[in-house]
């Protein structure tokens, strides 16, 4: 585990630096490092996927501790070293490649994966995973403090959206620890959260049409403002009818004046399935 100190001293000597483009921050407290570790209940016959190992901290802790451990590094300056610090472990793995661009492993048990996600591509790295969620058994990331608070968010919070929703239908979210901002180098502008995202066996509702209920969704967010049925009816893409978009709010007993913020994943299902 480096501290600030000793980070810039590695860089320097490699040639290397922090590319802010890449949201490269770098976890320098041991204490927070551990108990990051320790909240993923990594078991010894598991292989891990570590996604954006910088300069190992958190790789160094993992690789005692899993049967393999696959790390995903964007940067080549970085999976050089890190090629060279990990080259006499043989249960681990240094990939010099974009995790979007990488696909999980298909092995007998299912992958661990852990990573501190950079802000700019959060989302996409989120779903780019659900998208292969047959291959994960969990997802433990450390995501910005306001994403964490979105994803996990429930009905009638401000926070609640798109994203609570599109996670929650495939995972379990939990906020499992805080990290502050000045636990990093370079210090980031905001604080952080770790977040576990465990995969459930089947979608929280069931429904015709998967990608309709996220069409219907996005629709009603997409227009905050509006109550739910004006912002459903003024969706070009659903070109719903407005007599039988008021028969089925009708029939689940949705008052015309609510919004999308107000109602759950259940709701949406079975509005969804109504007008599909």
């Amino acid at each position: 585990m480096l501290s600030a100190a000793e980070i810039k001293k590695v860089l320097k000597e490699n040639g290397l630096s922090v590319n802010k483009a890449m949201g490269q921050n770098f976890l320098i407290l041991q204490s927070k490092r551990d108990n990051i570790i320790g909240l993923c209940d990594i078991k010894r016959h598991e292989t891990v996927l570590e996604i954006g190992p910088g300069l190992g901290a958190l790789t160094e802790g993992i690789q005692p501790l899993c049967k393999n451990l696959i790390a995903v590094e964007k940067d080549k300056g970085f999976s050089v070293l890190l090629k060279d610090f990990f080259k006499s472990k043989d249960n681990t793995e240094i990939i010099n490649s974009d995790i979007l661009k990488y696909p999980i492993p298909c092995l007998k048990n299912r992958i661990k994966i852990i990573g501190n996600l950079p802000y700019y591509i959060t989302s996409p790295v989120i779903f780019h995973l659900i998208a292969q969620k047959t291959l994960i058994d969990s997802i433990y990331i450390t995501v910005q403090k306001e994403v964490a608070e979105r994803i996990t968010a429930k009905p009638g919070s401000k926070d609640y959206g798109i994203s609570s929703l599109g996670v929650s239908y495939h995972c379990q979210a939990d906020i499992l620890c805080r990290i502050g901002k000045t636990e990093f180098f370079p210090q980031p502008t905001v604080d952080s959260s770790f977040l576990r995202l465990s995969i459930r066996e089947k979608p929280l509702v069931d429904v015709k049409d998967e990608n309709y209920l996220f069409s219907v969704i996005k629709a009603g967010f997409n227009q905050r403002r509006k109550t739910l049925f004006n912002a459903l009816h003024n969706a070009k893409a659903l070109n719903l009818d407005k007599n039988v978009l008021a028969g089925a709010f009708d029939r689940l007993n949705l008052d015309l004046r609510v919004r999308a913020e107000q109602i759950g994943l259940r709701e949406f299902a079975l509005l969804s399935d109504m007008l599909v």
